[in-house]
């Protein structure tokens, strides 16, 4: 898996490289080709022939073209007569040069046998001969550059090289007819393409082998900074943060670095601030829970105070009239004393209540219906009024739902035990699709809604938090006379 990118950017290098010489030996096969099409291989016999055309405007130095200058000069410059034979090939080695006046009459040659002097020739049988230069008016001559007054042409296996003769007066004094033999002929369009297929092959062989090295050792780099980079982010994601990606240089994969690096860093930072949240949450859920225990201890405190040290001291109210009426009134001391074992009755039943208060049945266990039947039974049977209860639709529900239903139901209990003076009581438990509602009705006394609750109501503001742990809607409904509701209802949804 690793060396895949490898591989790829070295196969990638070594198409790109043979393709580019397979596009460039085509263009120079193209190139030969049309090159083959022209004439541009004789165009050095045309600047010959303009060479010859000024050195005879030179040595004539104003004098008029004759017969004889031109077989001196033909004779001086080198040209070797060609002797008269029957096999054309036996002249094809021969450098022909006719000299003409501006009539296209012979005025010297090498090959008098063809071209003898004075002779008026066919122009249009000589090769390559351009007509349309030969009959460029002398006014359009003489006003141009002589070098523009050259012509050249390739003839079979001839080049041929034609140049006007412009002297110093500027006049238009003849032409010069040059053809070069000897000269190997282009190589044809057979051999042109054979050529370049071999160079083509070892082309492609030689830029294989140095286009794999160089791609392999690019690739190789490349493969090296990514595989580092893939470290560390597994390092990462195993939790070791302090790892980061070495920059080298400022391309692409350096770029990508330095954003994985700042990813990295922004991670890090996240990471400390969530381990900081996490120490500040605990901190605050460990204050939280001991103001829970706080408050539940001046709730206890508070219902001791109202309930079991009340209850005490008229215990200790009636031992003392007991001590003091036995040495008067033994009947009345027995009387009290009946009294005396009632109160310590009631404060035990107090305090069995208090502590199941504390130790209620466990909801995990055996679930909110069971438990509300439970303190129900036992409460009519403690205070010795009925309870209708009634629970409709029953299901299992979330703890902390559980837990506030029965906590509040719990305490409604207590505070009919101790303000309401009801003779009957009513707990409905009604499980719907989206809710659960909990309604405990007595017809006690009641009391006055619209009465600022004293600061000791501490069972009433209870269960308003509890309502409020769980998203739950507290109804409470009393008045004089007419007994007292307590509602809550929860959404489940």
């Amino acid at each position: 898996m690793r060396s895949g990118l490898q591989r790829k950017l070295t196969l990638s290098h070594l198409v790109v490289t043979l393709i580019s010489v397979a596009i460039l030996v085509i263009l120079i096969l193209v190139g030969y080709l049309i090159y083959l099409r022209t004439d541009l291989s004789a165009l050095w016999i045309g600047d010959q022939a303009y060479f010859i055309a000024e050195d005879i405007a030179y040595y004539l130095d104003g004098a008029p073209l004759s017969e004889q200058f031109s077989e001196d000069f033909i004779f001086d410059v080198g040209f070797d007569p060609i002797t008269e034979t029957d096999d054309p090939e036996d002249i094809y080695y021969e450098d022909w040069i006719i000299i003409l006046d501006p009539e296209g009459k012979v005025v010297g040659s090498n090959d008098e046998f063809r071209y003898s002097l004075g002779s008026s020739l066919d122009l249009e049988q000589l090769p390559g001969f351009d007509l349309d230069l030969f009959q460029t008016p002398a006014s359009e001559l003489v006003s141009e550059d002589p070098y523009d007054l050259v012509a050249y042409a390739v003839e079979g296996k001839d080049h041929i090289g034609m140049a006007a003769i412009i002297n110093y007066e500027n006049e238009h004094i003849g032409w010069i007819f040059y053809r070069a033999g000897g000269v190997d002929a282009p190589v044809s369009s057979t051999q042109t393409i054979t050529a370049l297929v071999v160079v083509l092959i070892s082309a492609a062989l030689i830029a294989t082998l140095i286009s794999g090295i160089a791609g392999g050792w690019l690739s190789l780099s490349f493969s090296r900074r990514l595989r580092m980079m893939s470290q560390v982010s597994e390092a990462l994601a195993e939790g070791d943060l302090s790892r980061r990606v070495s920059i080298q240089g400022t391309d692409e994969i350096d770029q990508l670095g330095v954003q994985f690096n700042s990813m990295a860093d922004q991670l890090a930072t996240q990471m400390h601030d969530l381990r900081t949240l996490a120490d500040h949450n605990a901190m605050l859920a460990e204050e939280a829970q001991a103001l829970a225990s706080i408050e539940e201890r001046n709730r206890l405190a508070r219902e001791l105070h109202d309930a079991v040290k009340q209850q005490i001291f008229a215990l200790s109210l009636t031992a003392n009239s007991v001590r003091q009426l036995l040495e008067k009134d033994t009947g009345l001391a027995t009387e009290r004393l009946a009294q005396l074992e009632e109160q310590a009755q009631d404060v035990h039943l107090e305090m069995d209540a208090l502590i199941k208060q504390l130790r209620p049945a466990s909801l995990r266990d055996q679930g909110l219906t069971p438990a509300i039947s439970e303190i129900a039974k036992k409460w009519e049977i403690q205070h010795e009024i009925p309870i209708e209860l009634s629970i409709r639709g029953e299901r299992e529900l979330p703890l902390n739902i559980e837990q506030a239903l029965y906590r509040i139901a719990q305490e409604a209990l207590n505070n009919i035990a101790r303000h309401a003076k009801a003779g009957q009581i009513s707990i409905v438990l009604e499980y719907d699709t989206n809710q659960v509602s909990l309604c405990v009705k007595d017809n006690g006394m009641g009391f006055d809604l619209d009465a600022r609750r004293p600061p000791q109501s501490l069972g009433l503001r209870s269960m308003d938090e509890r309502a409020a742990e769980v998203d739950g809607q507290l109804d409470i409904r009393s008045s004089h006379g007419t007994g007292t509701q307590v509602q809550i209802i929860v959404p489940t949804r």
